[in-house]
């Protein structure tokens, strides 16, 4: 821990990636990022791990390598922490703080990627990397857990059934203004929660962020349904439904949401073809 040189980023990486591989994180294992700041290299990814649980007590703390980060065949970022085709899949914190204090922590070091006001964007547009993201996914909890400064989307949850998602803080911030102003609100594509499928809970979570915070998206099989959203508190774009191309987003609830010195708080978004949205709640929201 704390040890920040590019050779203990790969390495830690190296280890990430082994330890989460199926073949190590068996069936009823956990996997203990104890307290202490662990500095790693991104790319860190899995796919079909059932019943198996990350338990992140201390910081995973991204790489400010930004020129060296790993990236696929096409030349594209590959994400922080990408999980495909989990089953019983939990990530979360034994410390249980709540909003925003003593939580396990995912650090993305969104500064270098946003870099300078516009600069950024201009440099790497949305070629940055996700700070978790799960493609495929039944039965999964994300506890107690605070991811800061994502570089791009925060999470990405696509084609998930049975998600639970409790305690969680998120924020992306260039300053500490009580606000959104130009400077801030230029690191671009920094979504919260980005979901879509189908059995999903959402509660007792903070959302700063300079783009969407609680948002439902197109889902692979053409529906997005059965979602509650409750007793959250979001400031950006604050709840939100889209963009929506040939989805039908349907059965949703937005309740109990406090939304603070927001810039957009109930936003809906298209995209052409033959999206719809059907049974939409929002109650009882305070802007």
């Amino acid at each position: 821990p704390e040890d920040s040189s590019a050779a203990v980023q790969w390495h830690n990486g190296a280890i990430l990636n082994q330890s989460l591989s199926p073949a190590n994180l068996t069936a009823g294992s956990t996997l203990l990022i104890p307290p202490g700041v662990f500095h790693v290299m991104g790319g860190i990814k899995s796919e079909g791990l059932t019943n198996v649980t990350i338990q992140i007590d201390g910081t995973l703390y991204f790489s400010d390598l930004v020129d060296s980060w790993p990236r696929n065949e096409d030349g594209a970022v590959l994400e922080c922490l990408h999980f495909k085709h989990v089953d019983k899949f939990r990530i979360v914190s034994s410390l249980g703080g709540g909003h925003h204090t003593r939580l396990g922590t995912l650090q993305g070091n969104g500064q270098k990627w946003w870099w300078w006001p516009l600069f950024g964007y201009l440099k790497h547009h949305e070629d940055r990397p996700r700070l978790l993201r799960i493609d495929r996914g039944t039965d999964i909890l994300l506890k107690d857990i605070l991811f800061l400064d994502s570089p791009y989307w925060t999470t990405k949850l696509t084609g998930v059934d049975d998600l639970e998602i409790a305690g969680c803080g998120i924020s992306a911030r260039r300053t500490r203004m009580d606000g959104h102003n130009l400077v801030d609100i230029s690191a671009f594509n920094t979504d919260g929660f980005d979901i879509s499928g189908h059995n999903v809970f959402v509660h007792d979570c903070n959302c700063w962020a300079q783009d969407d915070c609680f948002t439902v998206k197109d889902n692979y099989d053409g529906v997005s349904s059965n979602m509650l959203f409750e007793n959250n508190n979001a400031s950006g774009m604050a709840m939100v439904l889209g963009s929506i191309g040939g989805t039908h987003v349907k059965n949703i609830t937005f309740r109990n949401f406090y939304v603070h010195h927001t810039f957009k708080g109930i936003y809906t978004k298209f995209r052409g073809g033959t999206g719809q949205m059907s049974d939409i709640l929002f109650e009882n929201i305070v802007m």
